[in-house]
């Protein structure tokens, strides 16, 4: 997400700066794309200012004297508060770091946004409720907070304490080579999965809804690329039902390349998470012109519609083994969903359609903080996005 708003805006002749809270690897695909394209990335854990802190920290765990030494996320404020006046950046975009970059933004004199990619307070996991708890309690400090959907932005301003200003500005999703592109040829239906293996995005339900299916379509093929902690599990499950030979496992793809071919070996995305934002997968498989089934939670309804997929209830087994039917059965109905999905992508998530309103979510940031700035190059009718006038 972070990354692909930054190479597009470099390409479209902005300057961004890209900065992260923990140290990274030099071998990072995500640096690595971000260096090519001549992106500065800094990180606080490799500020000299930061270690020294954690430093004493370390001291003042043993020692009462040093009691102000204790809090690390203090020593990361004052560290982002160094950065941010050194950089002096026109505006500060925060995606999903909670509170801190706020509060360090606004004691800097930076316009700040911040974007918020998830369902606020989803699950029952503690730090999510401590991390969100204390989001709300900076927000007040943000110039505007921006979701990325409509039914994302209304969750936030029923559970957050929201700035005056919320608005959405979607995930943007390179277009995966259109040219490539090519009608699915006439054969048994392939349904595909990539995601973590863990409870929450639900593979366990996709593999007892897949299992029903086979009698009815015995040359079905199931695909659930990933990894995570419910993997051995899944494996055993899908032995137990008598459909290891039509399920691969083929574990995480790590380049582009591994995920096209991924896509092109599908004819369905089905994604039945239990709780989610506006997963990137959904919409690279709508880009590739697949159709896609998915639960319907968060700001999937705002993806996938009826004229793109099917969405059913999360966790329900029955529904979603209906809509695998349905889809393979019927090769007409995915071909034309298909289609509409590619549509649907090209109109909200594509590059031409979301750098135009993130561009305008700057420019609105910094007028906020500075009423004599002033920018010609933008006029009302260029946004022409259809969540662009959304209010939560």
């Amino acid at each position: 997400m972070i990354v692909n708003y930054a190479l597009h805006l470099k390409a479209a002749g902005h300057d961004p700066h890209v900065i992260i809270t923990v140290p990274f690897a030099r071998d990072n695909q995500y640096l690595l794309r971000l260096s090519a394209a001549g992106i500065p990335v800094k990180s606080l854990g490799r500020r000299l200012y930061y270690r020294s802190q954690l430093a004493l920290r370390q001291v003042a765990l043993r020692t009462p004297w040093f009691a102000k030494y204790r809090d690390w996320e203090a020593a990361a404020f004052r560290t982002a508060v160094d950065l941010l006046r050194k950089q002096r950046p026109d505006v500060l975009h925060v995606i999903a770091e909670g509170g801190l970059f706020i509060q360090a933004a606004y004691a800097a004199g930076i316009p700040v946004i911040h974007q918020e990619p998830a369902m606020p307070y989803y699950g029952d996991a503690p730090e999510v409720q401590v991390s969100y708890a204390k989001l709300s309690e900076s927000l007040p400090l943000a110039s505007e907070l921006v979701a990325v959907s409509p039914r994302i932005a209304q969750l936030c301003r029923e559970r957050l304490n929201c700035p005056e200003h919320v608005s959405v500005v979607p995930i943007l999703v390179d277009d995966l080579a259109p040219e490539i592109l090519k009608v699915k040829v006439a054969g048994p239906v392939t349904f595909g999965f990539a995601a973590r293996i863990e409870a929450l995005k639900g593979p366990m339900v996709l593999l007892e809804a897949f299992a029903r299916i086979v009698v009815a379509f015995p040359a079905a093929r199931l695909i659930i690329a990933g990894s995570g902690d419910q993997e051995v599990e899944i494996k055993r499950r899908a032995q137990a039902l008598s459909v290891t030979e039509r399920v691969e496992f083929p574990g995480n793809y790590v380049d582009e390349a591994g995920k096209l071919a991924f896509l092109d070996s599908l004819d369905v995305l089905v994604h039945p998470s239990l709780f989610e934002g506006t997963p990137c997968t959904v919409i690279e498989a709508m880009a590739y012109r697949l159709p896609v089934i998915a639960s319907q939670v968060g700001g999937v309804p705002d993806m996938v519609t009826s004229k793109t997929g099917i969405l059913v209830p999360p966790n329900d087994v029955d529904a979603l083994a209906t809509a695998l039917s349905t889809l393979a059965g019927d090769e007409s109905l995915r071909l034309e969903l298909g289609r509409a999905a590619r549509e649907r992508y090209e109109e909200i998530f594509s590059p031409s359609a979301v750098l135009p309103m993130l561009v305008e979510k700057y420019q609105r940031a910094i007028a906020r903080e500075n009423p004599n700035a002033s920018f010609d190059d933008l006029s009302d009718d260029v946004i022409r996005h259809p969540w662009a006038d959304l209010k939560a």
